[in-house]
């Protein structure tokens, strides 16, 4: 899935991403990619913005120039929650984004990870197995 020049805005979930779910299961890759949009105003649980999660297979999650402003979470991840459940890996890649004023009562306001994140190029983020 692509979203281009789009506003997500005041949209509510009880679990995963209240603006955008990518979710890959065991067979089934997932990919989302947004461009030059606006993700503000959203709540669920884990991933108020965006939840980029693999429960197996891969999911890839691209971002490049987004605005994540105002979103919030009552566990993780404001902005972002980018997770693995079972096997499988939930990619991220950041670029020339902004992340302000999101919220969260457990891990990180704008981008958690249930397991450590290795860093590699630039604004990418990897979370393998």
């Amino acid at each position: 899935m692509t979203v281009t020049e789009s506003t997500i805005s005041g949209n509510g979930r009880p679990i995963l991403g209240a603006g955008i779910l990518n979710e890959s299961t065991s067979g089934h890759n997932a990919t989302t990619t947004v461009l030059s949009s606006t993700l503000e105003s959203n709540t669920a649980a884990n991933g108020g913005a965006i939840a980029n999660r693999s429960a197996g297979g891969e999911a890839r999650l691209s971002l490049d120039r987004n605005t994540l402003t105002g979103n919030t979470a009552s566990e993780n991840g404001g902005a972002i929650a980018n997770s693995v459940l079972a096997g499988g890996t939930a990619c991220l890649s950041l670029v020339r984004s902004v992340l302000s004023d999101n919220d969260s009562d457990l891990l990180a306001r704008g981008l958690p990870t249930k397991r450590p994140m290795a860093a590699g190029q630039g604004d990418r983020y990897a979370q393998p197995v």
